[in-house]
């Protein structure tokens, strides 16, 4: 054991990159964390409405673009194409509350800057919104984001088929549950909130043994309302084993919330991006700007680069 951890700690030292996890596409927040930590579970939190899903989406497809480290370094101009497709990270995103269809209309947007209302109703689509969308569900379709919308999932289903997926592609980079208060607890018990603890124990022990970070969002309690919305790790809804199983936890937060999905959402809502507990690391919040007509959070200092 001390020889892998010693083989491990001078591998990452002589790549020289501080992201030693999944980059998660935004920079202030891989810098925080150093990536999405192998073994983690990850608290993304939000109020109803709060953006959580979207965020996630966003982590979920820049961690999907992206080329894994160990693969990259390894890779040869000239090596057969089909090769390549060794070297994608592979994501599971199980939905309990979302269609696949609706999560696929929400990854389009994002990707192809096309508002998302655009995209519900065709007929107001603009001559380049088409144009943009056929390059965008093709370079959707090349990736492996695998997603799964089935309701009322138990834990036990889940990890049967989060092996699957890493036993057929060889690797799991990233596994997300939208989200938490969905799920059904691996027991039978009378009191909600230790079907929560036990769905939290079992997300951690899941990610520990497919050694890949696990991203569950979940949903704050009307409590961070009463605090000028700012919200406290005491506000996780339903159970304190959430803060207490969680390596990280994120929180979503903004003035007032807002439909993600609402047209005359054009004009970009300025956010709070929270490390509220960082087992291994600091805490601090960034501000980030919600572009809620093509579903996408955009970092303010990248944005104004721009």
């Amino acid at each position: 054991m001390i020889e892998k951890m010693w083989a491990r700690l001078d591998k990452l030292a002589s790549d020289g990159d501080m992201i030693t996890g999944v980059p998660s596409g935004f920079s202030w927040l891989d810098k925080k964390l150093s990536g999405l930590g192998r073994a983690h579970l990850i608290i993304v939190a939000a109020r109803p409405g709060g953006g959580k899903t979207s965020f996630v989406l966003n982590v979920a497809s820049n961690v999907a673009a992206s080329i894994a480290k160990e693969k990259k370094d390894d890779w040869q101009d000239d090596d057969a194409p089909e090769a390549y497709e060794h070297f994608k990270r592979v994501i599971a995103f199980f939905s309990l509350e979302m269609t696949s269809d609706d999560l696929i209309l929400r990854l389009a947007a994002a990707r192809g800057m096309i508002p998302l209302y655009r995209l519900r109703t065709p007929k107001v689509m603009h001559d380049d919104d088409w144009r943009n969308l056929s390059p965008t569900l093709a370079s959707i379709g090349d990736q492996h984001l695998y997603i799964d919308d089935t309701s009322d999932l138990s834990i036990h289903e889940m990890r049967s088929k989060a092996r699957r997926l890493k036993a057929e592609k060889g690797r799991l980079d990233l596994v997300v549950v939208d989200y938490l208060q969905l799920m059904k607890a691996p027991s039978k018990v009378e009191a909600r909130h230790l079907e929560i603890a036990e769905i939290t124990r079992a997300l951690k022990g899941l990610a520990k043994e497919l050694d890949c970070p696990v991203i569950a969002l979940s949903q704050l309690s009307r409590k961070t309302e009463e605090r000028d919305g700012k919200p406290l790790l005491s506000h996780l809804r339903e159970s304190g084993s959430i803060e207490q199983d969680a390596d990280v936890v994120l929180f979503l937060s903004r003035e007032q919330a807002k439909d993600d999905d609402a047209p005359h959402g054009e004009t970009p809502v300025p956010m709070d991006l929270i490390i509220a507990k960082n087992r291994h690391g600091s805490t601090g919040e960034t501000k980030m700007h919600f572009h809620g007509d093509i579903v996408r959070f955009m970092e303010i200092t990248e944005e104004y680069e721009e």
